[in-house]
């Protein structure tokens, strides 16, 4: 019969698994697997790259490509379900692997389901629907076979050769297998020199032998599950197996996929191209401890699980230690079990922790390795603090100690529930204040993706050709405008050289000084169309490309802007013109915010009764972008803001500070739009030479800053920087 701790703690591993498989990400990394699957589908795997006009039809060697037909395959038969349920389900193969792999360690069922939880929540911030999903699971079968016991004898090598080939055609992480396999070579190298004689390899005694003694009193067993044939074959080394071991999976490594050799040197490329990993906060290395708190609790990105589960088996170890001593926790660890394999157990999570220090992406891998190294150290502290007060555990080990077991099983599901509710689901509800109204599965494939306007603006309008584009929209684009052909995209270093990569960030980062290298560039390139996102780093350069007069707004909504050539033959009229009449819409509103736009930075201004529109529009909707246009269009060249123009924008302050924010996207709509209005106001005021002191708009901007970072903080769980 269950007992009510172990079903409480199985009700928290199915909590820990929902935060890790809802945890949010924009995956952008999913649009390129859906790309490549259909490419794949359709017959055009390792065939020139068709994606990008910068490659120059080079072969991109997709490590992942047999992932990637997974996820194209589950989204074209299920939509956005698809790509959910494979992360979910491989999630769970995963955890369900490594909680036998502790019980197998002869830990207790309480302590194997308390391991593989910590070790759940120490990935689940870094967990995307991606391609490495199908690396963990690879990654658990093969760690397995390395720390199973001699007596599965061969089938561990022919397993560990089969399961890399597999991954090393569904995800770059295979090299780290490849590594394991190489640390099992070498223990067991060693444990042979050292039988053999081989002076200096005294620290090794012990290892690979196995006492006779009987297993010590009040310790849990397995009730006869490892069996004497394990016993007696715990001894065997195999280094030689394990050498041609290796030399075999390096052969399919690199010959049994599609691009050759060529496969083996590519995760070294990805981790070497420093222009794109100092950029990306899952490969900064751990050790920096500024950034150690930047992130929420367990929110994307963060690395306080995996650190307080680290501090936790560290804590253990020296508690252990201090009570019994060495020799009474080596034999707790090791005792009754095939002790060359549980090394295995210690020496990977020691590779993989290292490795993560460095890039914390590999905490994915390190996250789960520690699993069965935390059931271990669990196990023999469990062990040793019940040997050391052996009087005072017969004497409460009753009901009271049940009742206290159950009552921390309890607190943890409590504590688990409400992480779940505060840091997924509520995120996901659809009146969340800080994202727009989308279907909950659509969020959870991709969470706040771009919506399909834009797609339904450039397949009714045919554009295609050539577009330079925001680094997270362009395999989206790509995926449902497979016609056009981007500058670079999500793919990054594994498809694109540093100077190209260099290139683009300079030309996204792009202040006044650096415009015209960057018109330089998209002339170099002849590149006919720009589509950027609306964050300030991409809105500052479709201002700054606007501006110029050479690109024109031919569309704009809430997350995305479209421009053209001013003197391209489809547009270049329209543009000229400010009339776009000629180009088809899917929504009234969005023509006129465009040509509002249009008008505003080709003419300098606004026709009157295209402003009417415009502040309509924006009262409908409020859009913090659509205020600034306008107060600019009201004011013209003035410095300073004209007396219409600060009365209609106290109107807007009054109206917006009335309108409920609490709704869907209402943070980004209203609270936006009444803080642009207001620090327009403040601004002008501090232009003045009104003292910000006495500024009566500042109090104001600090109240309302303050709300809407306490939304951010609740609704996305972190302030985004």
């Amino acid at each position: 019969m269950t007992s009510p701790t172990r079903l409480l703690l199985s009700l928290s591993l199915t909590a820990a698994i929902l935060i890790a498989w809802g945890m949010r990400f924009l995956n952008e990394d999913l649009f390129v697997a859906l790309c490549s699957g259909r490419d794949t589908w359709n017959g055009l795997l390792a065939t020139p790259d068709r994606w990008s006009f910068t490659t120059g039809g080079a072969v991109w060697v997709d490590q992942s490509w047999l992932s990637h037909l997974f996820y194209f395959l589950s989204h074209s038969a299920l939509s956005d379900l698809g790509p959910v349920l494979i992360k979910g389900l491989l999630l769970v193969g995963v955890c369900l692997i490594f909680y036998f792999r502790c019980r197998r360690l002869d830990a207790s069922p309480e302590i194997s389901l308390s391991a593989t939880i910590l070790g759940t929540l120490s990935l689940a911030p870094f967990l995307q629907i991606r391609a490495e999903n199908f690396g963990l699971i690879y990654f658990a079968m093969l760690s397995s076979l390395l720390a199973a016991p001699s007596a599965w004898v061969r089938w561990r090598q022919i397993g560990c050769v089969v399961i890399l080939a597999i991954w090393s055609n569904s995800h770059g992480s295979f090299i780290l297998g490849y590594v394991l396999i190489g640390l099992r070579f070498s223990l067991d190298l060693l444990l042979t020199l050292k039988r053999a004689g081989i002076p200096g390899l005294d620290l090794l005694s012990g290892l690979g032998d196995r006492r006779s003694g009987g297993r010590p009193p009040g310790q849990p067993g397995r009730g006869g599950m490892v069996k004497q044939r394990e016993g007696r074959s715990a001894s065997k080394t195999d280094p030689i197996g394990w050498l041609i071991t290796l030399a075999i999976a390096f052969l399919g490594m690199a010959f049994l996929n599609p691009y050759g050799p060529s496969n083996l040197l590519m995760p070294f490329r990805q981790i070497s191209a420093s222009s794109v990993t100092a950029q990306s906060t899952d490969w900064v290395p751990l050790v920096q401890l500024e950034s150690v708190f930047s992130q929420g609790f367990l929110q994307p990105l963060d690395v306080l699980p995996f650190v307080g589960a680290l501090l936790l088996i560290a804590v253990l170890s020296l508690a252990t230690l201090l009570v019994g001593g060495i020799e009474a926790t080596c034999s707790a660890v090791f005792r009754e079990r095939p002790r060359a394999d549980v090394v295995m157990e210690v020496l990977m999570p020691l590779v993989l922790v290292i490795l993560a220090l460095r890039f914390r992406r590999i905490i994915l891998f390190a996250g789960l390795s520690i699993v069965p190294l935390l059931a271990l150290t669990m196990q023999a502290a469990a062990q040793i603090f019940r040997e050391r007060f052996s009087t005072y555990v017969q004497r409460n080990q009753g009901p009271k100690w049940k009742g206290i077991s159950t009552i921390a099983a309890l607190a943890l599901l409590a504590f688990l529930c409400f992480q779940f509710y505060s840091k997924t689901a509520l995120a996901y509800l659809p009146d969340n204040p800080m994202r727009y109204d989308r279907p909950i599965v659509a969020q959870w494939m991709s969470f706040d993706s771009y919506n399909t306007d834009v797609v339904d603006f450039m397949t009714r309008n045919h554009i295609k050709g050539r577009v330079f584009t925001s680094w997270t929209i362009s395999d989206f684009l790509l995926f449902h405008v497979p016609d056009i052909q981007v500058f670079i995209d999500c793919r990054d270093q594994s498809a694109y050289s540093d100077d190209l990569i260099g290139t683009y960030f300079r030309m996204l980062n792009s202040g006044p000084k650096e415009i015209p290298g960057a018109l330089g560039v998209l002339d170099m390139y002849r590149v006919s169309y720009v589509v950027l996102a609306t964050n300030p780093r991409a809105f500052r350069l479709a201002t700054l490309l606007m501006q110029t007069r050479k690109w024109g707004c031919i569309y704009k909504d809430e997350e995305v802007f479209v421009l053209a050539r001013a003197d391209s033959a489809r547009y270049g009229p329209a543009i000229r013109s400010g009339d776009l009449d000629g180009v088809r819409y899917g929504s009234p509103r969005t023509r006129v915010v465009t040509e509002a736009i249009l008008n505003q930075f080709m003419k300098g201004s606004i026709p009157k009764d295209l402003l009417t529109q415009i502040k309509a529009e924006a009262d409908k909707r409020p859009d913090a972008n659509l205020y600034s246009l306008i107060a600019s269009a009201m004011n013209g060249s003035s410095p300073r803001l004209l007396p219409k123009t600060k009365t209609y924008l106290k109107s807007r302050v009054d109206d917006l500070a009335g309108r409920s924010h609490m709704v869907a996207a209402g943070g980004k709509t209203v609270l936006q739009s009444l803080l642009r209005v207001l620090s327009i106001l403040e601004r002008d005021e501090r232009h003045g030479g009104v003292s910000r002191g006495i500024n009566q708009w500042t109090d104001e901007v600090k109240a309302w800053r303050a709300r809407f970072d306490d939304l951010e903080k609740r609704y996305l769980g972190y302030t985004p920087k």
